[in-house]
């Protein structure tokens, strides 16, 4: 039997519901990782690769049961109980499993420019003597 498993994190938007009764997770960006060990996955595991793409929360985690939409398919992520039900699902479905991310989306996200090169005068640490004052007393 496998010991490993591939997450498919959907992330970077979010669930809805059309019109029609369609769920759609839109759009949105989807990270592959691979060789996750099944005997010691756990919720903990599941949102620390969640964080180390660069979030810093979510509101809800879902996984799909292989074979079924998203309107019928979508299980919520919350416990150690729940994991091994995902797990137990990859490892019948080529282990493989889908897990969407509700978190919340900036806007309007801080960007920060990183300059490359040496530092400029004013950030620079001089290697200089500063003169000494000694107190006599």
């Amino acid at each position: 039997m496998a010991t490993h498993i591939t997450f498919v994190y959907h992330h970077r938007d979010w669930l809805e519901k059309d019109v029609d009764g369609v769920v759609r997770y839109n759009d949105g960006l989807v990270s592959i990782i691979d060789r996750v060990y099944v005997d010691t996955c756990n919720l903990f595991l599941v949102e620390g690769l969640f964080l180390d793409l660069g979030y810093t929360r979510y509101n809800e985690v879902y996984w799909l049961e292989p074979g079924m939409d998203l309107a019928n398919g979508l299980r919520v992520l919350r416990k150690d109980i729940d994991v091994v039900k995902l797990c137990d699902a990859a490892l019948k479905n080529e282990n493989r499993i889908h897990l969407y991310f509700e978190h919340p989306v900036d806007a309007d996200p801080e960007l920060v420019d990183e300059v490359e090169g040496p530092p400029s005068e004013d950030q620079q640490n001089h290697d200089q003597d500063f003169p000494r004052h000694e107190e006599h007393g």
